[in-house]
């Protein structure tokens, strides 16, 4: 159980790429250094991600490695702007690359009113950064909460096999000390019967020695077997007579 929580915790932190992982923003930009908004920007990370920059902004979060980014953007329906960049993610953190993307060859764009992001843009992706930090440090506290929980309950489920053990155990030594005293017990018995006069009660032999039910019965059994005694059936009980007088 405790390698099967482990494995998931394990999987949650790949899956929420925690394990050596950053985070890739930046803005694009025509060849005029305007904003290119509504541009779909691409990187061919496993899988593949991609971003509508509707605002001229984009961010990533991706592993380290090499990877490329390409823009593009359509002007009724057309092709207009493209570029591919190679970028490499060397460690963790956090990584600005603005990206630039070229006006293909025979496309004819009106001018346009540049714009820059809005106020609650800029805000939004500065604090993707944090979200997402937030969000892993909350499956990383889920886990560890998890994990505790399981290890609790498998540290009583040892403890309560181990007083069962011990319980059967006692019980077993306390059975054969038992039976090493039944012939002492025996003899015991029998001096009773006759120092009460040759005739008495199973209960009153069961008030003389503190034996259980069986272990009694099972005496006077032996007894009965060997000639000593005689069980008569009275009522509910039985009554024990000496043989030998």
């Amino acid at each position: 159980m405790e390698a099967k929580l482990a494995l998931l915790v394990i999987f949650l932190c790949l899956f929420a790429g925690t394990c050596h992982s950053a985070t890739l923003h930046g803005a694009v930009y025509d060849s005029d250094y305007d904003l290119l908004k509504d541009s779909e920007v691409e990187i061919n990370t496993t899988p593949k991600q991609s971003h509508i920059a509707n605002d001229g902004l984009y961010f990533f979060y991706v592993p380290i490695g090499t990877y490329e980014i390409t823009v593009e953007k359509y002007y009724q329906k057309q092709l207009a702007y493209s570029k591919s960049t190679i970028v490499e993610i060397s460690k963790d953190g956090e990584f600005r690359i603005d990206l630039m993307a070229e006006l293909l060859p025979g496309v004819n764009i009106p001018e346009k009113e540049a714009k820059g992001p809005s106020f609650f843009t800029l805000v939004r992706a500065r604090l993707g950064v944090w979200i997402y930090a937030l969000a892993v440090l909350g499956l990383a506290v889920i886990g560890l909460i998890v994990w505790l929980a399981v290890r609790s309950v498998s540290l009583r489920r040892k403890k309560e096999h181990a007083e069962d053990a011990a319980t059967r155990l006692n019980n077993e030594i306390d059975r054969k000390e038992e039976e090493k005293n039944i012939p002492h017990n025996i003899k015991g018995m029998l001096n009773f019967i006759k120092d009460e006069g040759g005739r008495v009660t199973q209960k009153d032999i069961r008030r003389k020695f503190p034996l259980s039910e069986a272990k009694v019965s099972l005496m006077i059994s032996e007894l009965e077997a060997k000639g000593n005694i005689e069980k008569i059936k009275k009522g509910r009980g039985n009554i024990i007579v000496l043989r030998n007088g």
